[in-house]
């Protein structure tokens, strides 16, 4: 009915192998992670019992299940403790105002979000000490939340770890409603450094997924005239030519966030 994860070091793993494991009452996190693979880790077991969960360090790597049943706030009853692979920080919080009884299931989507929609959003409003900006680029990765019975308004937080040296004011939380990435609910200030974000949002109702926007392009994709230095282009990317491009024999046509030629390159 109680688990608790104490491996010797916070890098540790514990991998579920073809086994869903369900925890009952608590779910005590000190050091350590699991990795669920293509199994779930679901925290409660009915609208009774939802399971509260005590995080210190580690995360769940794939899939995590938690139940909610009417309001909710704070870490115990609205973490799911997310992380990579490699140990970077991907947490997620639900609140909610008020839900009928349901679980959610949360997991990571390592594919790129694309940018369907967002031309349409409206300029990102001014919040605290962050001026208004328009979206411009979205992540290489995205997460996909499943409801099942859940339904009411609710806030949701969202934080990435990574080395990037983005602004975190020229950031915002997307939701994506069927095919597009939308600026659902309200826009709150983001928290934390450019390498250990919170984005947030209230107001929401449903899920999907989730994802960072950015005003700035992301990383830097540079063309050598044989090869590209970050695989094949996406649209979130700042492209460099600083070698000749020929759509017809280096791979076709190229939708990117910014593009450099740089002298002596033919386009």
């Amino acid at each position: 009915e109680n688990l608790f994860i104490a491996k010797t070091a916070i890098t540790d793993n514990i991998t579920l192998s073809n086994l869903n494991l369900s925890v009952k009452n608590k779910m005590v996190f000190i050091s350590g992670n699991i990795v669920t693979g293509t199994s779930n880790l679901q925290l409660g077991t009915d609208a009774t019992n939802k399971g509260t969960l005590e995080h210190t360090s580690g995360f769940v790597k794939g899939k995590m299940t938690r139940w909610f049943n009417g309001a909710n706030s704070g870490n115990n009853s609205s973490l799911f403790p997310l992380g990579t692979i490699d140990n970077k920080n991907r947490f997620v919080k639900i609140e909610f105002v008020s839900t009928s009884a349901g679980t959610l299931t949360a997991s990571m989507n390592p594919t790129t979000m694309g940018i369907s929609g967002v031309s349409a959003i409206s300029a990102i409003p001014a919040v605290g000490s962050c001026p208004s900006f328009s979206v411009v680029s979205t992540d290489e990765f995205y997460w996909n939340m499943i409801p099942s019975g859940v339904s009411g308004n609710y806030s949701a937080s969202f934080t990435k770890e990574s080395i990037a040296t983005d602004l975190i004011c020229e950031m915002t939380l997307l939701k994506r409603d069927a095919t597009d990435w939308t600026a659902s609910g309200t826009h709150i200030e983001p928290t934390g450094t450019s390498s250990m974000v919170t984005l947030s949002r209230s107001g929401l109702n449903g899920f999907q997924d989730f994802g960072f926007a950015n005003k700035r392009c992301g990383a830097t994709n540079i063309w050598n005239g044989t090869d590209w230095s970050g695989g094949n282009p996406t649209a979130s990317q700042k492209i460099i030519f600083a070698g000749s491009y020929n759509s017809t024999t280096n791979g076709g046509n190229i939708n990117a966030c910014e593009c450099e030629i740089q002298s002596g390159a033919i386009v």
